[in-house]
């Protein structure tokens, strides 16, 4: 069975970089740094069975709301899991289009509830 494909839009390198060690044998996973990047990629390559947004990318103020309604104007109907430390963000993820949600420490188990593995 092939690996599901998820990408991350996630400021911290050593987040990702955890979240994709413990899920290596189950996903292959695709990392972006900041949102300019995040929209080019999606604008040439939307296969992702999963997107896992940080709801600060980068900084400490929610700023990917935008990202979140341009991947939505782009048709994409898969999974968007809205992330962050604080909980007022991630509803604010949620209410632009986000579909899933979960504080910073259950992104792994949840990547694995939505993806039913």
């Amino acid at each position: 069975m092939p690996k599901k494909r998820i990408l991350i839009v996630e400021d911290s390198v050593a987040d990702a970089h955890y979240w994709l060690t413990l899920l290596d044998d189950e996903v292959e996973g695709v990392h972006m740094l900041n949102i300019e990047a995040t929209m080019t990629l999606f604008e040439a390559d939307q296969e992702f069975d999963l997107v896992v947004m940080d709801c600060c990318v980068p900084g400490g103020e929610p700023n990917t709301m935008g990202l979140v309604r341009f991947m939505r104007a782009k048709e994409f109907a898969g999974p968007i899991l809205a992330n962050s430390s604080i909980s007022e963000y991630i509803g604010q993820l949620v209410y632009a289009g986000a579909s899933h949600s979960c504080n910073k420490d259950e992104v792994p188990e949840k990547i694995k509830e939505i993806l039913g593995l």
